[in-house]
């Protein structure tokens, strides 16, 4: 995957014009609790990962990359930064493990991440007899089962050289 550039001059341009964050935008309109009460208030997130996402919106920078990849994958999905959701999902994928495909599968459905949801089918693909036996994999197949059939699709549509299709033996 490649990481787009750096849009930090153009999007702190964008907070001196428009005097708030453009990614808090819809919690300072008129009719929102936030904008009545002048302060705004995150309850779905840690601080720590509040904190890792400031940084990176005020300085383009992501320290803690490896730290907190999944949790700042939601938080840049939610509050739609970009350039942030790629660098976790590259992160991501680099840490693809036995273990760790089928939790990187499920935060790639969630957060609507389709290029680590492939790699990580691809993976799943590639390892599947070692997959099953995690207790990751486990843990997926009672929380999120519709997963299972994404990872082992492309599985079933593999072409056996010895598998011939009923429809081809000549019957005499």
């Amino acid at each position: 995957m490649k990481v787009p550039n750096c849009r930090l001059a153009d999007e702190l341009g964008d907070l001196c014009e428009k005097s708030h964050l453009p990614v808090f935008n819809a919690m300072f309109e008129p009719e929102m609790e936030e904008s009545k009460k002048y302060r705004m208030e995150i309850n779905d997130m840690e601080p720590d990962v509040f904190k890792e996402m400031m940084c990176f919106i005020y300085t383009g920078k992501a320290p803690n990359l490896d730290k907190m990849a999944d949790d700042l994958l939601a938080a840049a999905d939610k509050y739609v930064l970009g350039r942030l959701k790629v660098m976790y999902k590259d992160a991501l994928c680099t840490s693809l493990i036995l273990e760790s495909a089928a939790e990187i599968l499920i935060l790639a459905a969630l957060h609507s991440a389709d290029q680590l949801k492939t790699q990580s089918v691809d993976f799943i693909g590639c390892h599947s007899a070692d997959v099953r036996d995690t207790s990751s994999w486990k843990s997926m197949v009672s929380s999120h089962p519709h997963l299972v059939a994404d990872a082992f699709h492309p599985l079933a549509s593999v072409q056996c050289p010895l598998c011939i299709p009923h429809e081809t033996y000549l019957l005499v």
